[in-house]
């Protein structure tokens, strides 16, 4: 799952090897290797891969699988709510409210963002 998760990024990045090797600081054979399957990645470096790609650990551990039907800013969002108690609070919040009270909170975010 693994490997092949980190292929599809990195061709998807247009990176070779080589090229990913360097940005995470590890040789390409250790890139070869996780891609075939015969190695696996640290904590450490599951995290800095992940963060190098913007993606999450679960995703690159094929804990969660995308769906060809959404678009890469809906898991963007998905992975915010997720990984951040506040995104939730607010998602959860904003589930419970009527339109025009959703509408409102929308313009008042917006306000806050334009200041």
């Amino acid at each position: 799952m693994f490997g092949n998760a980190l292929k599809e990024l990195r061709k998807k990045h247009n990176l070779s090897q080589k090229d990913l090797a360097k940005e995470i600081d590890v040789a390409p054979s250790t890139i070869s290797m996780y891609e075939m399957g015969n190695r696996s990645p640290n904590d450490e470096l599951l995290k800095k891969i992940a963060t190098y790609f913007d993606v999450s650990t679960d995703y690159l551990l094929g804990h969660i699988r995308k769906n060809d039907n959404y678009s890469d800013d809906t898991y963007e969002y998905l992975e915010k709510i997720r990984s951040d108690q506040d995104m939730r609070i607010l998602f959860k919040l904003a589930s419970k409210v009527n339109k025009d009270q959703l509408n409102l909170a929308i313009k008042f975010l917006e306000m806050m963002e334009n200041e």
